[in-house]
């Protein structure tokens, strides 16, 4: 083999060059599904729960018990409207930095899935609800995001992420299938 020749790859008898084993198209969309809620950290019986809440209710919510059971705070899933909030919300703003776009979205992002902080629990209109009393709830919650303690923001933000993984694994490609 020359300097400048490519290595060879090993293939299966029944396997196309140029793919491996674990590459995603050989992936049937079960197995994809199972790597995604495994990724998340989720069982299947985890996932079929987030996804039977979600097509129930329009909505899945979970509980977390932070700093060691001290603070307790509600995750709601977000519904279409928040993304097209985050999304107006970026246009209005007229800078490029990366780190004003993040921290717009994390805000807004809280605050549209924000149930509960400590004893406080907020309102989410109905999903047939008037736009007005939706974005009333809403301006409410932001309002309270914007007074809780900058080190408790930051790791309500990375449990939001963590929250959203959990729940867009769960809906992810293969689980509209139903097995």
């Amino acid at each position: 083999m020359s300097a400048l020749s490519e290595p060879e790859t090993e293939t299966k008898p029944d396997q196309d060059p140029g793919t491996s084993d674990d590459a995603p198209a050989s992936k049937t969309p079960m197995e994809r599904w199972r790597d995604a809620i495994e990724a998340a950290g989720l069982s299947e019986e985890d996932a079929d729960k987030i996804l039977d809440s979600i097509l129930a209710t329009g909505h899945y919510d979970k509980t977390y018990k932070l700093f060691r059971g001290k603070m307790v705070v509600v995750f709601r899933s977000r519904d279409s409207a928040s993304l097209q909030r985050v999304s107006n919300a970026l246009d209005s703003i007229r800078t490029n930095d990366i780190r004003v776009h993040t921290q717009m979205m994390n805000r807004y992002n809280l605050a549209a899935s924000l149930v509960r902080y400590q004893d406080k629990t907020f309102k989410h209109a109905a999903g047939n609800a008037d736009v007005a009393d939706r974005e009333k709830f809403f301006a409410d919650r932001l309002a309270f995001v914007d007074t809780i303690p900058a080190p408790v923001l930051v790791q309500l933000y990375s449990l939001l992420g963590k929250f959203d993984n959990a729940v867009f694994a769960a809906m992810s490609e293969g689980a509209e299938l139903g097995f």
